[in-house]
């Protein structure tokens, strides 16, 4: 289930401290540093959403998060962590949100996903699945050695277009 993320802020901070110096927080940001998500207390102009999934006893999953370009009718900059990795509630809470995004009459969603991420695969079938149910196009961009990693070797970035086809 998705909930407000401000709701369990604390409870995301303290499960992201676990994810530091992790092959996890590498393939959330794209880089060697880390930090707490930055939850925000408001967003003041409606165009942020993050949420924690949570299962029936809200105990916390994952944490996702996106933004709204409402000129443009585009939703992007996709953030998905899982803190319980494997829990069928991840998936559950991703298809949550495109549903909430399709319901809100976007016309595309952009996202991206680092080479090497084992959940690439999840994705590829995500928005073959998506483009299929809502008689969308999709493509998938593949760009070479965008990130390093502490080993110095380079990681792929594979970016995936979805436009309904409203």
């Amino acid at each position: 289930m998705l909930r407000p993320a401000i709701k369990y802020k604390e409870e995301i901070a303290k499960a992201c401290i676990e994810l530091y110096y992790t092959d996890s927080m590498f393939y959330y940001n794209g880089g060697l540093g880390f930090g707490p998500i930055d939850i925000l207390d408001h967003s003041d102009d409606g165009s942020r959403y993050q949420f924690a999934i949570v299962d029936k006893d809200e105990k916390l999953a994952g944490y996702i998060s996106y933004t709204v370009d409402f000129y443009n009718s585009v939703a992007w900059c996709f953030g998905l962590v899982s803190f319980d990795p494997g829990n069928p509630l991840i998936a559950s809470g991703v298809k949550d949100v495109i549903n909430k995004i399709k319901k809100q009459h976007l016309h595309r969603i952009e996202f991206r996903c680092i080479g090497g991420n084992p959940v690439k695969r999840h994705y590829d079938s995500i928005i073959n699945h998506y483009a299929k149910k809502f008689k969308g196009y999709y493509q998938i961009h593949h760009l070479k050695d965008v990130f390093k990693d502490e080993n110095g070797d380079y990681h792929d970035e594979f970016i995936y277009e979805l436009i309904f086809d409203n």
